[in-house]
């Protein structure tokens, strides 16, 4: 799928680990577990380089969506959203009965995803243990869920000049720290500045 003239986003290789592992260091984002789930990975390429990547563990009651990631340059141009819903659409393929995220302060943007708040302990037992909820992310992070076990159309049909929002990482950062992922340039996107800590 090309989102933009020289950029397009397509599913991650194993050569691609540690362009994909660089990326999200530079967006202070977990790398622990990453490699173990490149197969279901996506990543954004502009003129070959890796400026984007969005991951998906997959597990046997859920996929949990994780390293959504876009760099520093192109972050605040809705290339956050195109890896959101490329990552929806993998999930969808491969028959993942729902996504579950965690966040810590983005609750209000995943909604126009079809994601919506629930209950740590109606996540199922195989997706907790993944180390996103072992350890990556706070206690106090918000979880939401996204069902894909009924035909939906879970991905927005907005274009750039519609949409509501541009949204650049799911950045899980650990409770106190005050670190972002970079400011947002001009844009056709209304770009909500307000910081994101997401994982």
């Amino acid at each position: 799928m090309t989102v933009r003239p020289q950029t397009r986003i397509e599913t991650a290789t194993p050569a691609d680990a540690d362009d994909v592992l660089r990326l999200l260091d530079q967006n202070h984002l977990p790398l622990d577990g990453l490699v173990d789930h490149i197969a279901t990975t996506v990543v954004a390429r502009h003129n070959g380089v890796i400026v984007g990547s969005a991951a998906l563990e997959i597990y046997p009651d859920g996929a949990l969506l994780r390293s959504v990631a876009v760099a520093p340059q192109l972050q605040g141009h809705g290339l956050g959203h195109e890896l959101t819903d490329a990552a929806i659409r993998l999930a969808r393929d491969l028959h993942v009965p729902a996504i579950y995220l965690l966040t810590t302060t983005a609750e209000r943007y995943f909604p126009k995803f079809g994601f919506e708040r629930i209950p740590r302990a109606d996540v199922p037992p195989t997706v907790q243990t993944s180390i996103e909820f072992t350890s990556a992310c706070p206690s106090s992070a918000t979880v939401m869920r996204k069902s894909l076990s009924v035909a939906d159309e879970s991905c927005p049909r907005e274009s750039p000049s519609t949409a509501s929002g541009a949204w650049d990482g799911l950045h899980c950062v650990p409770d106190g720290d005050d670190r972002t992922s970079g400011s947002s340039t001009s844009t056709k996107w209304p770009v909500d500045r307000k910081p994101r800590r997401t994982c």
